[in-house]
């Protein structure tokens, strides 16, 4: 009886974990968890080849996405673009659901060009997803900034702010693009 007792227990502990680390609308990983992945990848890298990349992605013009077509088709564009997300990368749990209409893409063993091309695609995808929706008049196009580790990024946090500042670059500069966060790299291309 006391087996069964604990057992249920670890089940409902198990449970509880995995409600305060998801995202209840999308099913992805939320800040909290992705930011602990986001550390541990960090630390792969620095103990492998040193290779990570992230992409801060903002859907566009989201509050008028609400405001036009309601909050039913907002909440329907943020699940796919999870799913587009998540379906772009080698594991579902490297997408996270910052909060609102900002999602990270965690490129462990990616970076440069490749990383940019992997983000240009899901910005592709992202409005192919929102056109599948069938719901007219509706366009969704998203700004992604792009930053790679460097030595300097003694903590996500540094490199979170280099993504999230590259992604109001993109904001800036028209909106439905990638700009990388450190300037040695190619500007920024639009499909």
């Amino acid at each position: 009886m006391l087996n069964l007792r604990l057992g249920q227990l670890r089940r409902q502990r198990d449970e509880m974990r995995a409600l305060a680390d998801t995202d209840g609308l999308t099913g992805l990983p939320n800040r909290r968890a992705g930011l602990k992945r986001l550390e541990q990848h960090m630390r792969d890298a620095r103990a492998g080849d040193g290779t990570l990349a992230v992409g801060f992605l903002d859907i566009d013009l989201f509050k008028r996405i609400n405001d036009v077509h309601g909050h039913e088709a907002g909440d329907r564009v943020l699940v796919a673009v999870a799913a587009t997300l998540t379906s772009a990368v080698r594991d579902p749990a490297d997408v996270i659901r910052m909060g609102g209409e900002e999602f990270l893409v965690l490129l462990p063993g990616i970076g440069g060009a490749t990383a940019r091309a992997r983000l240009e695609g899901m910005r592709s995808e992202v409005s192919a997803a929102g056109a599948g929706l069938g719901i007219e008049g509706l366009v969704v196009t998203a700004s992604i900034g792009l930053a790679t580790l460097l030595a300097e990024d003694t903590d996500a946090a540094s490199l979170l702010r280099r993504a999230d500042e590259a992604m109001y670059r993109a904001k800036r500069a028209g909106r439905d693009r990638v700009v990388d966060a450190e300037p040695d790299v190619a500007p920024d291309i639009r499909a």
